[in-house]
Formats: structure tokens, sequence, C-alpha cells
């Protein structure tokens, strides 16, 4: 949150479990500054689980452990210059 108050930022890879918190809120607060896409990284990915991230707004969901092509891939997909 405190880079987000100091820079302009297009796109968020949250993970879901946080030590203060989930990703899902943090994407919640990180839209009340403007708006942005988001990426789940997460070990939680029963269907259910997945549903509830895409309807908190988050894009693409990937699930852990995960190589950094996986990431590299869905940053590029989500990338405007690239849609």
């Amino acid at each position: 949150m405190d880079l987000a108050h100091r820079e302009q930022v297009d796109l968020a890879v949250c993970d879901i479990c946080l030590w203060d918190g989930n990703g899902c809120d943090l994407l919640k607060e990180l839209r009340k500054l403007r708006t942005l896409k988001a990426i789940a990284v997460t070990g939680f990915t029963l269907p259910d689980e997945v549903e509830d991230y895409r309807g908190a707004g988050l894009a693409i969901v990937l699930p852990k452990p995960l190589e950094n092509s996986e990431l590299k891939s869905a940053v590029s997909y989500l990338s405007p210059t690239q849609r």
C-alpha cells in the first residue's frame, strides 16, 4: 500500500494468504486509489476459492509452486501493450 500511495501502480501480484490480511482485501484497498489489474498467487486453488478470487477482481489465479515463466506470461497477457 505504501508503494501504491507513492507510485502509479497498474498491476498487482497478490499472494492470497498474507501475514496481515489477504490478497482480495489488499486489491480492494488498492482499487480505492486507482483502477488496476491483478494476479493472484496462491496454494489455495479449490474451484470455489478460485471463483471467490475472480469475484474479488483478480483476473488470473496462479497456483503455487509457481514457475517464473508462468508469472511472466500472466503479466504479459494483462499488459496494456500486449492487448
